[in-house]
């Protein structure tokens, strides 16, 4: 007797997912994704964080705070510049970073001496002045200056570094006049002009500081919901770092009119100076043949400018002509008591790379630029006899 056929179980359908359920599931499913996401986000920022802790030679970049301390910008920065009430910005004083120390008065270096008989220089300016890039306070222009002053006096001297990343010269103006003087210097040394040019030639609406810009636009950003929520997480905080809008820029409204408001700033200062300041146009590598700089430097300034495009030879070629217009201007202005030297083509016999870019300069183009400053105090009719 065979056994009967066997029918197959009947098979169990699955019931369709409901609308509700599968809205559900890929809402879960992108959380679960993005929460992935974000912690990988929050693990690199822990990296870059703890790399930045662990460094140990001075490294360059720019953060701001304001007063209180509250992080405006998102990294933080070896360079730390706080909101100012009067100078909009200025270095945060008490800041330390590998290779960088501010003082209590906001200027790098050593904690001012007791004014006493030194015979004491302030030396102002942007980034050059400052010392972007130096490896260290000590690879700066300001102590190499006063070591050189030293030397040739046989006395005492101090130079405050008061330089301050993007300063111009209407920066140097309200810090002089509003700061600096209080300091009592014998001497004010204005190491400038590349921030003026690149501001001229580079331009924005508004015609200010580039720096003051950016801020700008951050604070307003900050009223901003979309951006509030992106900038509470890492993912987000990237996402921003990527799209972060530039502000406007375009060629400036007047150039002629920038330049010419360079040399009035330089007529004020040196009247609110009386007659004790020194304006040096500082060394610029558009002023050098490249040809005769060395093969490393030549390199280095090939790739720092590979991003500008075409804008580069034309930002090279705008500095030359504009420093061309400034030198009868700077001479006119003598009979009114200015007192002014050119540096800017002062690595011509240098035969060390002096350049890291268009102006900011190696340990050695340090010393030696301040060499070149020193012989050109001495000659200034507040040094001393």
């Amino acid at each position: 007797m065979t056994d009967a056929p066997q029918t197959p179980a009947p098979r169990r359908t699955r019931r369709p997912l409901s609308r509700r359920r599968k809205v559900l599931f890929s809402l879960a499913l992108g959380a679960l994704t993005l929460g992935l996401v974000e912690g990988i986000a929050r693990i690199g920022e822990w990296q870059r964080a703890r790399r930045r802790s662990a460094r140990t030679e001075a490294h360059y970049d720019t953060g701001l705070v304001a007063r209180d301390g509250t992080p405006i910008t998102q990294e933080a920065g070896g360079v730390q510049l706080v909101l100012d009430p009067e100078l909009t910005f200025r270095l945060l004083p008490g800041h330390t970073a590998p290779g960088i120390s501010i003082n209590a008065d906001g200027f790098r270096g050593p904690p001012l001496r007791p004014r006493g008989e030194a015979f004491r220089v302030l030396l102002t300016g942007g980034s050059t002045a400052f010392g972007w890039g130096a490896s260290s306070d000590a690879a700066c222009v300001a102590p190499h200056l006063q070591a050189e002053l030293e030397r040739a006096w046989g006395r005492p001297v101090e130079v405050l570094n008061a330089g301050v990343p993007s300063y111009r010269l209407a920066e140097e103006f309200d810090l002089v006049c509003l700061r600096g003087l209080d300091h009592e210097p014998d001497l004010v040394v204005s190491l400038t002009g590349y921030n003026d040019l690149f501001q001229a030639f580079k331009g924005n609406q508004s015609g200010g500081n580039q720096l003051f810009d950016q801020l700008e636009l951050q604070l307003t950003e900050a009223y901003a919901l979309g951006p509030a929520l992106l900038m509470s997480s890492a993912l987000g905080r990237r996402v921003m770092r990527r799209l972060h809008a530039r502000p406007p820029v375009g060629e400036a409204p007047d150039r002629a009119e920038t330049e010419a408001r360079f040399l009035r700033l330089a007529r004020r200062l040196s009247a609110a100076c009386e007659g004790k300041l020194l304006l040096a146009l500082q060394p610029l590598y558009a002023e050098h043949d490249p040809a005769a700089r060395p093969e490393a430097e030549r390199a280095r300034l090939a790739r720092y400018f590979l991003p500008w495009g075409d804008e580069g030879p034309q930002f090279l070629a705008y500095t030359r002509e504009a420093l061309d217009r400034w030198r009868p201007g700077l001479a006119a202005l003598e009979a009114q008591g200015l007192r002014w030297v050119d540096l800017s083509r002062a690595f011509a016999d240098f035969p060390e790379v002096a350049f890291d870019d268009p102006c900011h300069l190696s340990d050695a183009g340090n010393a030696y630029l301040a060499r070149a400053l020193a012989e050109a105090i001495q000659h200034h009719p507040a040094a001393p006899r």
